[in-house]
């Protein structure tokens, strides 16, 4: 415990900091978990960036003639009133998905999804289309078993992605609520030979988000990658990348493997900054067959506003095969969006998001350049941290 002397010190040498003002504002616009910001100061600079924004949209999405000829430019208030099919709705669409593919670096092979909801519909969505309850299939999730005693203390946010996984199984005719495994320790991944001997077929990786404070460290990474390699195409991973995306602390080499042999979804508004009420997914080949394989015999009945596979005969819409073909994906080999998306969605915030990453790359550089500053801001919090004894981190390893 502190004594009274050491308190009084602390408190003179906050004084002492501040004698000649206020702090200055930090370099660096974010906290150490992603972007997680539109990436302004104050209201002064957030009208700035407004006017550049709106110079930058009209400059950008134009009106064209019916011979092709451009003839002004769509005004803020045009985009705000329009409607949200066609043009130039499909192009703020396109523009905002091949934005976020390119940004974070996710390979060619793996296409992206669309929908609506945060973060935990994003899960929701992945989970329903990856996981089968009518199939021996065996998942581990990286938290402990909710209702433990070292599930407890998270309370119920924590606990809330194990929940979901055993009431899906519990209430699907053919589920088993043994199918799912979990860590004793929140965000830890298993060894590869551990993974392999449980028999996993997919793993999902939510215990390291931003309320359990956790990342993954260079060791968990490797091992889920090489657990992976050993059967690419019937293992899977789904990782929520929410805080994760633009924050990843370890070599190259890592973060390729993570983007490209992974299956990642994040919030538009906490990965990226901006809007909120839709989520990303990326996808592997591997995982896309699956989910068409799944879709054939699935557990459990998936909402319209949620299905990422869509029947191949609009006719014939309950007993024509369902297919991702046609779902709301950006296939980024032919730069194109492969099905619409559902729903009424903001055309300006979704335009929105696309010059924020542009503003992103002019700020802080590439995404290599955002994981490194990110490892620097967690850096510089446990130097503070270390030099001021009236606070500890809540997490015991620096490293994670």
């Amino acid at each position: 415990m502190l004594s009274i002397a050491e308190l009084q010190k602390q408190r003179d040498a906050s004084l002492a900091a501040t004698k000649s003002g206020p702090p200055a504002r930090t370099i660096n616009p974010f906290f150490g978990v992603g972007p997680i910001t539109n990436m302004t100061a104050d209201e002064v600079e957030r009208r700035t960036w407004r006017f550049e924004f709106e110079a930058w949209l009209e400059k950008n999405y134009r009106k064209i003639d019916t011979s092709g000829n451009d003839i002004g430019p769509i005004t803020p208030g045009e985009l705000d009133r329009g409607m949200h099919r066609g043009y130039p709705a499909d192009k703020v669409v396109l523009d905002m998905m091949r934005s976020i593919h390119s940004y974070f670096g996710f390979p060619k092979q793996n296409k992206m999804a669309v929908g609506l909801g945060g973060g935990h519909n994003g899960f929701s969505v992945c989970v329903m289309h990856l996981m089968n309850a009518n199939k021996e299939q065996k998942v581990f999730v990286d938290t402990p078993r909710p209702e433990t005693e070292a599930a407890k203390a998270g309370g119920f946010f924590r606990q809330s992605w194990g929940t979901q996984l055993l009431e899906l199984q519990d209430y699907a005719e053919k589920g088993d609520t043994n199918r799912i495994h979990f860590s004793d320790d929140e965000g830890r991944i298993p060894s590869a030979s551990e993974l392999e001997a449980m028999g996993i077929e997919l793993f999902i990786g939510v215990g390291h988000e931003t309320t359990g404070a956790t990342t993954y460290d260079e060791a968990n990474v490797q091992e889920l990658l090489k657990w992976l390699a050993g059967d690419p195409q019937n293992r899977h991973a789904l990782i929520d990348g929410t805080s994760m995306l633009g924050a990843m602390p370890w070599s190259e080499a890592s973060v390729k493997g993570m983007t490209e042999n992974c299956c990642i979804f994040m919030p538009l508004q906490k990965a990226i900054g901006g809007v909120a009420g839709y989520f990303v997914a990326s996808f592997t080949p591997a995982a896309l067959e699956l989910i068409d394989e799944n879709m054939k015999d699935t557990g459990w009945a998936i909402p319209r506003q949620m299905k990422l596979a869509i029947p191949t005969d609009a006719k014939m819409p309950l007993s024509s095969r369902k297919s991702t073909a046609q779902g709301p994906f950006y296939n980024p080999e032919t730069d194109s969006m492969m099905g619409g998306i559902i729903n009424t969605f903001s055309t300006l915030a979704f335009a929105e998001t696309s010059f924020a990453l542009i503003k992103m790359e002019e700020k802080v550089g590439s995404v290599t350049d955002m994981n490194a500053a990110s490892a620097r801001n967690r850096i510089a919090v446990s130097d503070w941290v270390a030099e001021h004894p009236l606070f500890e981190l809540g997490v015991e390893s620096g490293e994670r």
